[in-house]
């Protein structure tokens, strides 16, 4: 499978995922149809059709599914998340050769689906390249409250813990205050 188109699928799982932020006062960056309209279109994704707020609210569910991936915790129960999205994708899986003449295998959407099913079978096939190409253990949320943020741990000792330095310094400096309250 083209790995590039995977990790673009995978980032939009998790972009999709981080766009409700609790550790803001406003959490929702998806409030209207026009914002799902505008992430879409940052990630390369073109709706046929006009976005509603049904759409909108399929996608919240959506959200919701994909960030249980993430806080699993057992493979197996992320794995079923995800069979459970695949279970009526009808994605057809295609043998393709590339410029080198070797062969891929590509999944192919179908072109006559709802935007919010495209966005849930692409960033399903993202999430399950990760768990798959990483292991569960590299999917994280955020260790740093009460940021939630989805990650990929992609450290060389599969340690991060953080999704930014901007929490990592924050949790670091409130342990430091803390310790220091106590002496």
């Amino acid at each position: 499978m083209n790995r590039g188109l995977q990790e673009k699928r995978l980032q939009l799982a998790e972009d999709l995922v981080n766009s409700y932020d609790t550790f803001l006062a406003e959490p929702e960056h998806l409030p209207i149809p026009e914002d799902l309209h505008s992430f879409l279109l940052e990630r390369g994704i073109r709706p046929e059709q006009p976005i509603g707020q049904s759409e909108l609210e399929e996608i919240y569910r959506l959200r919701s599914k994909l960030r249980a991936v993430y806080e699993a915790v057992a493979e197996e129960h992320a794995a079923q998340i995800l069979n459970e999205l695949f279970a009526h994708s009808q994605v057809t899986p295609r043998l393709a050769a590339g410029p080198d003449h070797k062969y891929s295998l590509e999944l192919m959407l179908p072109t006559d689906i709802s935007i919010q099913r495209r966005v849930e079978i692409e960033a399903a096939l993202g999430l399950s390249f990760g768990l798959s190409h990483y292991g569960k253990e590299r999917l994280r949320i955020c260790a740093a409250a009460p940021c939630r943020d989805a990650f990929l741990d992609t450290s060389r000792n599969r340690s991060r813990r953080f999704c930014s330095e901007r929490c990592a310094n924050r949790y670091n400096v409130a342990a430091f205050r803390a310790r220091h309250v106590e002496e």
